[in-house]
């Protein structure tokens, strides 16, 4: 025995144990990164520690090391890995954009790991974040980012931008498809057709619209790939396809190039071009002037629309990818991935992975005029250079008996799921309010587990059912595994919804009040209502209350889409589609309000009383105990007090508002002692975008507040949309001033 070795113990054996090992590691880290990731576009809040990223970066670093030991001796993809991660780590030293290492130790790590594991670890990890953000979106624990242009509705459901939204949706639609060997053409083509509704209906991407027309293009494509398989003319066909998606991403590129160039010439394709693509390329042409073409790249931010329907002050966003990795990344990183892509998709095409193939021609288009090529979590193509991809014959062109079976179940369960969506998002809406997961913190953390858990069940079922379909059809017993999933997933959803019912009927006694507030104004609407009548708060609460309160998969604004109808919304908060749409808005208690498009439901809230107005109309007032803890001031006699310049109302809320007249009413008084010389007292201000604009300004003296010390104000200003605004109270130098209110009201549209 040589000294050293462990008796029973063979090293090869050890080795293989050791790299299966090390392989999941590192798969399961790589899901922790996409996760965490694709969560930073999420409008979940899950208050991550700031130092988590850089120790992620290192276990994974170390697990890709750890892996290249047991791998074996130096070979051209260990060689071909650490150029790779040489030049990412190059445009790192240049723009100090952290995801690039990731995009390095990925590479490195997943060095002979079969491609479709890297793939399934996406489909976990974005595909389920996906499902629950959508969920609880449309269940109303997270955001909805809802946007309105060309007199149409654009909505996220829970991403942080409807074309955000739209793209991973059909990336996440492009792995699965180039995974799930199982999953056959024809199906897929259906599949696909989702992603062309989503773009058109829900996000209104054009992009998205044009490149998920092209998938469904390329799925049919490959089905007559398949049909003429061993024929002359489909070996033709297949070679002038490999040449095409190996050159689909210079070809792409210069397309991209080619655009901004017309644009910058003037020429009438450029200006028609640019008007099409929203300003794109008028923002690429802005940034070579002022970044330029280095070799790894240059350092800037970008600002956009993400998070907030409100527009930016500097909005210099650029979108294609291609024009993005030139400036930001350098063309050194530029000319690496047109080799690495072109490679690995002609690789995927000549080993029979060409579903692989034809998706990465498809994200290459996308890539035109959208900047997610280098973002894992939307591509993670961009990975799969060193990975082993398998030899795989080519697959049946004509479906199955079987699969014929498991598509019709498909098609009999999507259709019980739409008729079952609006009642369950209902309730789990109901359920979200009444428990106060809603909202940002760890609030949101119950919501989205159950989310995700209903997201998991509602899979399962579909999953088990269509397996059995399958083997009913192919004269097989179903397995006794199916039987069992499905009981489970009866039992766990009986369970869940027996517990949530228990917690809404807790919830209802509580909420007699606020339901008995409404009544007037419910009773008058339902009684003269022409059009659907939806509650966006506590709805099945309403639904029992009330009656004729119908069911709705869609949230907030998101109904803004639904002519004619009546919404019952949270009177604390704008929303702003609503009336962009032609709605009318009544505050119909101190919580609650209705916007309503329907003439029936107007002339009855007249008729009953209630104020109907093309505005907003509902005092907005600031919260003067955080606004005294953010400017590190005290409350004295029920007041904020202020004492000279150094100690005044210097931070605002920071409040979003739209387009509009308003006017910010103070209430101001004079503490005992205070100073009785005439003079300037305080100075209010307006400020917008953290400060950096000043919006209305007005000056206060002593003789204002007159023998009673005490001073209602008000500031008017009107504004277009604006973020960050900032209600201020400066005190004059050796004055002393309370505040004791401060609200903001809408005066006119």
């Amino acid at each position: 025995m040589r000294t050293g070795a462990i008796p029973g113990v063979n090293r090869s054996e050890f080795g293989r144990r050791a790299r299966a090992c090390l392989e999941a590691l590192f798969l399961l880290l790589t899901g922790v990164y996409l996760l965490y990731s694709f969560g930073q576009i999420t409008t979940f809040v899950p208050g991550i520690p700031i130092r988590f990223e850089k120790w992620l970066l290192l276990a994974m670093g170390g697990a890709a090391v750890a892996r290249l030991a047991f791998i074996g001796p130096f070979r051209w993809k260990t060689l071909a890995g650490i150029a790779i991660a040489g030049v990412y780590g190059m445009s790192y030293r240049a723009g100090r954009y952290r995801f690039l290492l990731y995009l390095a130790v990925l590479t490195v790590g997943l060095i002979d790991v079969d491609y479709r594991r890297v793939l399934r670890v996406y489909l976990a990890a974005v595909g389920g974040l996906l499902a629950a953000t959508v969920i609880a979106a449309l269940a109303g624990s997270i955001a909805n980012i809802v946007h309105f242009r060309d007199d149409s509705v654009r909505s996220s459901w829970g991403v942080a931008y409807p074309t955000d939204f739209s793209s991973i949706f059909l990336f996440v639609l492009l792995a699965l498809w180039a995974a799930w060997r199982k999953l056959p053409d024809w199906g897929m083509l259906l599949l696909s057709l989702t992603s062309v509704l989503l773009a058109l209906l829900v996000t209104r991407s054009r992009n998205c619209l044009l490149s998920s027309v092209l998938f469904s293009c390329v799925v049919g494509w490959r089905w007559l790939e398949s049909a003429l398989a061993g024929k002359r003319c489909g070996r033709a066909l297949q070679r002038a396809c490999d040449a095409l998606v190996a050159l689909a991403f210079p070809l792409c590129a210069a397309a991209a190039f080619g655009m901004v160039y017309l644009y910058s010439r003037d020429t009438a394709l450029g200006l028609r071009l640019n008007e099409m693509l929203s300003d794109r390329l008028r923002l690429c042409l802005e940034g070579f002037r002022a970044h330029g073409i280095t070799p790894f790249g240059a350092a800037f931010e970008q600002i956009g629309y993400g998070f907030s329907p409100f527009p930016p002050l500097d909005y210099n966003f650029i979108d294609s990818s291609y024009v993005l990795i030139l400036l930001r990344y350098g063309w050194v990183t530029l000319a690496m991935l047109a080799v690495l892509w072109g490679v690995t998709a002609l690789r995927a095409a000549r080993s029979g992975n060409r579903r692989l193939a034809l998706v990465m021609a498809v994200i290459a288009f996308h890539s035109i005029v959208e900047h997610h090529f280098t973002e894992a979590h939307f591509n993670v193509m961009l990975v799969l250079p060193l990975t082993a991809l398998p030899a795989f014959r080519p697959e049946p062109a004509r479906p199955r008996r079987e699969d014929l079976a498991a598509g019709g179940a498909a098609a009999l369960l999507c259709a019980a799921l739409c008729w079952l969506l609006p009642r369950l998002i209902t309730w789990l809406r109901t359920l979200f309010g009444a428990l106060g997961w809603r909202g940002e913190g760890r609030a949101v953390f119950p919501a989205g587990l159950i989310s995700l858990a209903v997201a998991a069940l509602l899979g399962v079922v579909i999953w088990t059912l269509c397996g059995m379909a399958r083997d009913i059809a192919g004269r097989r017993k179903p397995r006794a595994a199916r039987y069992v999933a499905l009981a489970v997933c009866a039992a766990l959803g009986a369970g869940g919804f027996a517990l949530g019912s228990a917690a809404l009927d807790r919830t209802a006694a509580g909420q007699a009040a606020l339901l008995e507030a409404d009544a007037p104004a419910m009773e008058a609407i339902l009684g003269a209502a022409t059009g659907r009548v939806y509650a966006d708060e506590l709805p099945v609460l309403y639904q029992r209350r009330f009656g004729g309160v119908s069911p709705t998969v869609l949230p907030g604004e998101d109904l803004a889409r639904k002519a004619g109808a009546t919404v019952l919304a949270d009177a604390g908060e704008e929303r702003r589609a609503f009336l962009q749409r032609g709605f009318r808005y009544a505050q119909i208690s101190d919580a609650h309000c209705v916007y309503t498009a329907d003439p029936g439901a107007i002339g009855a809230l007249e008729a009953a009383g209630f104020t109907v107005a093309d505005y907003y109309y509902t005092p907005m007032p600031v919260d003067l105990a955080a606004e005294a803890e953010l400017n590190g001031l005290p409350i004295d006699d029920g007041g904020m007090r202020l004492s000279g310049p150094d100690h005044s109302l210097i931070y605002g809320p920071y409040r979003d508002l739209n387009e509009g007249s308003y006017a910010v009413e103070y209430r101001l008084a004079l503490p005992e002692g205070a100073s009785a010389e005439e003079g300037v007292v305080c100075t209010l201000r307006v400020h917008a975008y953290w400060g950096r604009n000043v919006v209305a300004e007005l000056p206060v003296y002593r003789s204002q507040f007159g023998e009673s010390s005490e001073l209602t104000i008000e500031l008017p200003f009107a504004t277009s949309y604006a973020r960050a605004l900032e209600y201020l109270v400066f005190a004059g130098e050796g004055r002393d001033v309370l505040v004791r209110g401060i609200s903001c009201r809408r005066v006119a549209g």
